[in-house]
């Protein structure tokens, strides 16, 4: 199982009907940053190596290839206004 889906196993169906804003996101992916980076033996959080904006490029760009959950959220709308516009 890659570490994309592990992260994704939040259930992003609620992001269909859910008009969340930038610091949403940001929150939810809040346990997404932890489970990559991990916390020391005192329960704090560890100095991330690299940035979340290098963790969420493409593999052929040098990162993990994660979605951003914000991004994620426009595919679903898009895709569900086009299943709309199709009769599907």
């Amino acid at each position: 199982m890659s570490y994309d889906n592990v992260l994704r196993a939040i259930p992003i169906y609620h992001f269909l009907g859910l008009g969340l804003n930038k610091a949403s996101f940001k929150k939810l992916e809040a346990p997404c940053r932890a489970f990559l980076w991990g916390f020391n033996a005192e329960n704090k959080a560890k100095t991330a190596l690299v940035s979340w904006e290098s963790v969420t490029k493409m593999k052929r760009n040098g990162g993990l290839s994660v979605r951003p959950f914000q991004h994620v959220s426009t595919v679903l709308k898009m895709r569900y206004v086009g299943c709309l516009l199709n009769g599907k």
